[in-house]
C-alpha cells in the first residue's frame, strides 16, 4: 500500500516540476532530431539519386575507345555475344579546343539514342544537316537560344582526314542529357597536359546521319552505353559490385591498352555526391558528441535540483521503510520517460523532416528523382541509446548518493557554505567600484562553483553549435566558387542554416531552463528582498544579473574552446580551415547567446513578479 502511494508522487512530481521535465523532453527531442536527420541523409538521398538513373535508362557501363580506331565492330559484336546482353548504344564524343572556348560534341543516332536518354526541352530534335541540339544545365555551359548560330572550328586538329576545319549550324533544340546527373562543370578530357584543367563550355548533339553528308567517311564510333541483365537497383552495393566486376572483365578480354570501361561510380556527378554524402556522414559522427555531453549537462542540472529540493521527501520514504531501490526508480522514471519520449518523438520527427528540409537545397545542385522518406538512421539508434544510458546513470549516481545519508540528516535543509572571499574581493582597485547588488551577484556566482561550473559547460557547448553553423555558411560561401568543393559547398551551406536554428532554440531552451531554476530555488531569498523594500525591477535584476554575467563570461570562455575543436572539424571534414571563419561570425554567435539570454529574462520576469512574500517566508522546517 505505501508503495502504491508512494508512485502516485511519481505522477505529481512531473507535474510539480513541469518545467524541468518539459525541459529534458525538448533538449532530447532536438539533439536526437538533428542527429538522426543528419544520419539518415546519405542514404535517402542516395535512394533518390540512383532513382532519377532508374527514369532514365541508365547505361551500367560507358566503354570508351584509348585507341584512335574508335571501338571496331568486332569488339561491339563480343559485347553483344554475352549472355547478360541487354542494349547497347554507340556513339562518338569529342571534345574541340577552340579560340575561346572548348566544346564536346556528341555525333549520335537520335533514333536509336535509347540508354541514357536525352530529354528535349525546347524546340525539335535536328531535321537536317544544318541544325544541331544544344545541352543546358551546366554552371558553365554557354547559353543559346532556339536559332543562335552555333560555330565549330578547329576540327582538323581531331584528325588530318576531316575535310573541314570550320562548320556553322543553327540551334534547333535545347536537351537535358540524364547522364549529367548534376550542374557540375565537366572537365574536358584532352591530351594536351596544359588543358587538363579546363572546363566544357558548350555540349553539342549532331546527327551521325547528317556529318556523314559532311563526312562521307565517318564511321568512327568512340563511346558504346551497355546495359545488363542484372538487378538494376542503381548504386547499391550488389549493383556496384556486380558492374565493376563486368567492367573489369571487358577490359581484360578487350585490352585495356584499347578499352577503358567506366561505371557509374566513375561519372563526375556520383564521385562529387559521394564527397558530399561522406560530409554528411561524418557530421553526423561529429554532432552527437555535442548533444550527448549537453543532454548529460542539463540532465545532471536537472537531476541535482530535483533531489535537492525534494531531500525531505527522501528522508520521509526513507523512514517509512521504502527499499532505497524505489526511491531510486522514482527518479530514474521521472529522468529516462522525459528523455525516452523527448527521444521518440526527435526520432520520429528528425528523420523525415530534416532531409526533407536540405532537400531542395540539394536539388539545386544535383538532379533528383523524388525525395523518398525514410524513418531509419543507425546514427539516431545509436545517439538514442547513449543518451537514456547518460541520463539513467547520472540520475542512478546522485540519487545514490543522497540515500546514503541517514533520514535525520535528510530532514535538515543544507548548510550554506561558509561565507569567505572571492577572487574579485582582493582586487579593491575593482571591488571597492562595485555596487552592493553587483557584490551579491559575484559572490553568488563563485560561491555556487558546481551551479556555475555546469551553467558555463552548457552556454559553452550551446555557443559551440552555433558557430559551429556559422562557420559552415562561411566555408560553403568561400568554397562556392572552387572548381572541386564549389558544389559540396552550396549544399553544406543548406545544412549549416538548419544547424543555427537548432542551435539556437537548444540555447534558449537551456538559458531558460537555468534562469527559471535559478528563481525557484532563491523564492524566499527574493521574497525577503521584497519585504525590505526592493522594486520588482530591482529582484529581476537581482536574479536576472548572475545569468546574464555567466552568459557573458561563458560566452568568451567559449570562443577560443571553439576555434580549437571547430578547426579539428574542419581538418577532420577536409572542408576548409578556420580562416575561412569571418571576423563578423564570432560577433554574431556571442551576440545571439547574450540576445537569447535578455530574451530569457524578460520572459521570467513575470514569475518574479508573482512570488508570494507570505508563503515563501513560512518555515521550511
Amino acid at each position: 500500500m505505501v508503495k502504491k502511494s508512494f508512485f502516485k508522487t511519481f505522477y505529481r512530481t512531473i507535474f510539480r516540476n513541469k518545467t524541468r521535465f518539459l525541459t529534458n523532453f525538448f533538449i532530447t527531442l532536438l539533439a536526437i532530431g538533428i542527429t538522426s536527420g543528419l544520419g539518415a541523409i546519405p542514404s535517402t538521398y542516395k535512394e533518390s539519386f540512383s532513382t532519377n538513373y532508374s527514369y532514365n535508362n541508365a547505361p551500367d557501363i560507358n566503354l570508351k575507345a584509348r585507341t584512335s580506331e574508335g571501338i571496331t565492330q568486332e569488339q561491339i559484336d563480343y559485347i553483344k555475344s554475352s549472355e547478360n546482353f541487354a542494349e547497347v548504344t554507340s556513339f562518338t564524343t569529342m571534345d574541340v579546343v577552340q579560340e575561346t572556348k572548348i566544346s564536346r560534341l556528341y555525333i549520335v543516332d537520335f533514333n536509336s539514342f535509347s540508354i541514357g536518354k536525352l530529354h528535349l526541352l525546347e524546340g525539335n530534335y535536328p531535321t537536317d544537316v544544318s541544325k544541331v541540339v544544344v545541352e543546358t544545365g551546366n554552371l558553365n555551359l554557354n547559353y543559346y537560344n532556339i536559332n543562335d548560330s552555333v560555330n565549330i572550328s578547329n576540327l582538323k586538329s581531331l584528325s588530318p582526314s576531316i575535310p573541314l576545319d570550320r562548320v556553322s549550324f543553327k540551334v534547333s533544340g535545347i536537351v537535358k542529357n540524364s547522364m549529367y546527373n548534376s550542374i557540375l562543370k565537366e572537365l574536358a578530357h584532352l591530351e594536351d597536359e596544359s588543358q587538363r584543367d579546363k572546363f566544357i563550355n558548350e555540349i553539342i548533339y549532331i546527327d551521325v546521319n547528317h556529318i556523314k553528308t559532311l563526312m562521307p567517311s565517318f564511321a568512327i564510333a568512340s563511346d558504346l552505353y551497355i546495359r545488363y541483365n542484372i538487378n538494376h537497383h542503381y548504386l547499391s552495393d550488389h549493383y556496384n559490385s556486380v558492374t565493376r566486376d563486368i567492367a573489369n572483365k571487358i577490359e581484360t578480354d578487350l585490352g585495356k591498352d584499347k578499352i577503358k570501361a567506366l561505371t557509374l561510380l566513375d561519372t563526375t556527378s556520383y564521385s562529387l555526391f559521394t564527397v558530399y554524402c561522406d560530409k554528411i556522414d561524418k557530421l553526423s559522427y561529429i554532432f552527437p558528441i555535442f548533444f550527448i555531453a549537453v543532454c548529460a549537462l542539463v540532465n545532471t542540472i536537472i537531476i541535482t535540483r530535483l533531489i535537492k529540493d525534494e531531500r525531505s521527501q527522501i528522508g520521509c520514504y526513507h523512514s517509512l521503510g521504502i527499499s532505497k531501490s524505489t526511491i531510486v526508480a522514482k527518479y530514474l522514471l521521472f529522468s529516462l520517460t522525459g528523455v525516452a519520449l523527448g527521444s521518440i518523438a526527435g526520432y520520429l520527427i528528425g528523420t523525415p523532416v530534416i532531409p526533407l528540409i536540405v532537400f531542395k537545397t540539394f536539388c539545386a545542385v544535383y538532379y533528383m528523382g523524388p525525395n523518398l522518406l525514410s524513418f531509419f538512421s543507425l546514427v539516431g539508434f545509436v545517439v538514442v541509446g547513449i543518451i537514456i544510458a547518460a541520463a539513467a546513470a547520472v540520475t542512478l549516481f546522485f540519487a545514490l548518493k543522497n540515500l546514503r545519508q541517514t533520514p535525520a540528516l535528510l530532514f535538515r535543509p543544507i548548510s550554506p557554505k561558509a561565507g569567505k572571499k572571492i577572487f574579485l574581493e582582493k582586487i579593491p582597485q575593482i571591488w571597492n567600484r562595485l555596487s552592493f547588488s553587483y557584490k551579491s551577484s559575484f559572490r553568488n556566482i563563485f560561491r555556487q562553483k558546481k551551479n556555475f561550473f555546469l551553467t558555463s559547460l552548457s552556454i559553452i557547448g550551446s555557443n559551440l553549435l552555433v558557430l559551429l553553423g556559422f562557420t559552415l555558411l562561411d566555408v560553403s560561401n568561400e568554397l562556392k566558387h572552387d572548381s572541386t568543393y564549389g558544389n559540396v559547398a552550396q549544399t553544406m551551406g543548406g545544412i549549416s542554416a538548419v544547424i543555427i536554428i537548432f542551435a539556437i532554440t537548444m540555447a534558449i531552451t537551456i538559458i531558460y531552463t537555468l534562469a527559471n531554476m535559478n528563481i525557484t530555488d532563491r523564492v524566499r531569498e527574493l521574497a525577503t528582498l521584497k519585504v525590505l523594500g526592493y522594486h520588482e525591477r530591482e529582484c529581476s535584476n537581482y536574479t536576472f544579473r548572475e545569468i546574464l554575467i555567466i552568459s557573458i563570461i561563458a560566452t568568451i570562455l567559449s570562443i577560443p574552446i571553439s576555434v580549437a575543436i571547430i578547426a579539428f572539424v574542419l581538418e577532420y571534414l577536409k572542408f576548409g580551415n578556420i580562416g575561412h571563419v569571418k571576423w563578423y561570425s564570432y560577433l554574431a554567435s556571442i551576440a545571439l547567446i547574450i540576445t537569447s539570454t535578455l530574451i530569457v529574462n524578460f520572459l521570467l520576469r513575470r514569475k518574479i513578479k508573482s512570488i508570494d512574500m507570505n508563503g515563501s517566508l513560512k518555515s521550511i522546517e
